[in-house]
């Protein structure tokens, strides 16, 4: 059981924007109490892999903002694995989520002695009311937000596969992303696919959908050459 409490301080001033005041001054709390429950299952041979299993449950609080400032820093929100268990999704400080939510999730992880490992993370935000901070492109709007699935799988040899994913209720995509890379002494090569549903907020009107394919190779010491082809689906271009 833990407890964390955050305050920052912001003051911004504006010119040349009759829609914001010239100067507005915040001091915006948080805080949050959460419970992590590990299970550990431990190699019980040499050649046995570790497992953990850890449900988490957070609680997290912060006041509704009044003050409006420009938004600069936090147009674009990724939700992901990362910052399921955060004070707050938006990657800047210009804007900051508020209100009584929960983030609740579960992870396995799992290492193996051969070199080779999986993580899979599972969860979604309930919130007590949608203050509208959230577009629908997010998959965090309303007052609960789509299921993120994520699952990275790694061996020795250095390839790796990774799956990102928001779903709502009705198992409508928001966002998938897949990723296979691999990485050699001298050279690395990776493909991804993405969708995203259209978002108007974010300056996408149409979905996207997107396969691209990515290399690079070690010249010589200081020397690296890379390379890369991107091909829309939607479009055929």
């Amino acid at each position: 059981v833990g407890a964390e409490a955050a305050l920052a301080a912001d003051l911004f001033w504006v010119r040349q924007d009759p829609t914001f005041p010239d100067s507005t001054t915040r001091v915006p709390p948080t805080v949050s109490v959460d419970l992590r429950w590990p299970w550990v299952r431990a190699a019980s041979t040499p050649n046995a892999a570790t497992q953990v299993i850890e449900p988490i449950a957070q609680l997290v609080y912060s006041p509704e903002d009044s003050e409006q400032v420009p938004n600069e820093d936090s147009a674009l929100v990724e939700f992901d694995e990362g910052n399921l268990f955060s004070f707050s999704r938006f990657p800047g400080g210009d804007v900051r989520e508020s209100g009584l939510r929960a983030n609740l999730g579960l992870t396995y992880s799992l290492l193996d002695p051969d070199g080779w490992s999986m993580r899979l993370t599972g969860g979604r935000v309930l919130r007590s009311e949608d203050l509208g901070q959230f577009s629908t492109g997010s998959g965090l709007s309303g007052d609960k937000s789509d299921w993120i699935l994520a699952i990275q799988i790694a061996n020795a040899e250095g390839l790796s596969l990774s799956n990102r994913m928001l779903f709502d209720d009705k198992f409508d995509f928001s966002k998938n992303e897949l990723r296979m890379a691999w990485a050699g002494a001298g050279y690395d090569l990776a493909a991804n696919y993405v969708w995203l549903v259209a978002d108007p907020s974010e300056g996408r009107n149409q979905a996207t959908s997107e396969i691209a394919f990515l290399g690079g190779w070690k010249l010589s010491d200081g020397w690296r050459m890379t390379g890369g082809a991107r091909y829309d689906m939607l479009n055929d271009e």
